[in-house]
């Protein structure tokens, strides 16, 4: 990434580590060359229970990497969601290069736009209808939902059903809310024996992953963590055990995106100096010449860069925990959208773009899409 800038020690950033919890004496080093008893998928999903009648499926096509989720936390799979029959027939027969075949005959979808893929799909023994146990029809109409695609999936692939929770194991799962989001599982056994957890909520995706914040916290009562492939392993034992995942805005120390920060106008509820009107002023204003280099104020991913209405020229940034910076008015953009930045690297220059009475940069910070005081987090890192 060119220009990096010295980083002065008042403002020097401490970058956000994934704490993993200190080793419980349990001799087990290498959660990759352990040898469970068992995997438990928690509830992969919060919506797909383990008793869901399409709970086998959905946990299939998210361990082959076909799903990540409905919402942008990767939380929810929503399988009740719906598509049509005949365009889910079109886009298997599709990814899949099927023949075309004319073995299978429905009596409800001749002269379809669909029908020759609905042909193929059921000559290779993907679907079998929708009116058992006659499967005389196919319901190209139909409204699928994404667990029934689910299933369609792993017909098609095939693909293996990793393990339900194995007898003697319980989990509870409730999710948490507020400043720190996240997760937790509480884990109790029955009988001896370790295990292998995996959640989607508490993944840690690739930081290019631009659409999903990243955990800041990991704890775990027993066990021991394996962060870069989101699994817990639980030694051989029985009884309870808890895991936390967590979400924390907070976690992050912010820069400054300046050499100086001397504010023009602070975040808070103004008179617009262009549009007239007090509302919200969703960030802070600093000081700048034209040109001046801007820096990213902490490590994470550049989720957007490019021109956006009243901000101009505009970079904006998600980090660990749940933290959005943006940078807005700027005269150039040094990155591109999918970036990975660290502290200190040049991602633009400031301008006047968008609406602007004169060359400053536009700073905002924001938990979880919500715009709060920046400079609540550059006087605790300068603290």
């Amino acid at each position: 990434m060119p220009g990096r800038r010295p980083v002065s020690l008042a403002l020097a950033i401490v970058l956000t580590v994934l704490v993993a919890p200190p080793a419980l004496g349990s001799g087990f080093d290498d959660p990759a060359a352990a040898k469970p008893d068992a995997t438990v998928y928690a509830p992969a999903f919060a919506d797909v229970p383990v008793d869901h009648v399409f709970a086998a499926p959905v946990r299939a096509v998210l361990a082959a990497g076909i799903t990540v989720g409905c919402d942008e936390r990767s939380t929810r799979y929503c399988p009740d969601d719906q598509v049509s029959r005949g365009q889910m027939a079109a886009f298997l027969t599709r990814a899949l290069d099927l023949p075309e075949e004319e073995t299978v005959e429905f009596v409800d979808d001749d002269d379809h736009v669909f029908e020759d893929a609905i042909e193929s799909l059921a000559a290779a023994g993907i679907t079998l209808g929708c009116n058992p146990p006659d499967n005389d029809r196919f319901c190209p109409d139909r409204e699928v939902t994404r667990g029934q695609m689910a299933a369609f999936l792993t017909r098609a692939l095939p693909l293996d059903v990793p393990p339900a929770i194995p007898a003697g194991v319980e989990i509870t799962h409730t999710a948490t809310s507020g400043s720190g989001r996240g997760t937790h599982l509480e884990v109790c056994r029955g009988l001896e024996q370790s295990l292998i957890i995996r959640s989607v909520t508490g993944a840690i995706p690739e930081l290019v992953n631009a659409i999903t914040w990243e955990p800041t916290t990991f704890v775990l009562s027993d066990g021991e963590v394996d962060l870069a492939s989101d699994r817990w392993y639980l030694p051989s034992g029985a009884g309870c055990a808890d895991v936390d995942v967590a979400w924390d805005p907070r976690a992050n120390t912010v820069a400054a995106p300046l050499p100086s920060l001397e504010v023009t106008s602070p975040f808070g509820n103004r008179r617009h100096p262009i549009l007239g009107g007090v509302r919200l002023h969703a960030g802070t204003d600093f000081e700048a010449d034209a040109g001046d280099p801007v820096f990213a104020a902490a490590a994470g991913v550049v989720v957007f860069a490019g021109t956006r209405g009243g901000y101009g020229g505009l970079v904006e940034i998600r980090h660990v925990g749940g933290l959005d910076t943006l940078y807005a008015h700027l005269s150039s953009l040094n990155v591109s959208i999918g970036d990975p930045v660290e502290t200190g690297d040049v991602i633009g220059s400031v301008g006047c773009t968008g609406l602007c009475t004169g060359p400053h940069l536009h700073f905002e910070t924001r938990e979880f899409g919500e715009p709060v005081d920046p400079m609540s987090y550059l006087q605790a890192a300068a603290d």
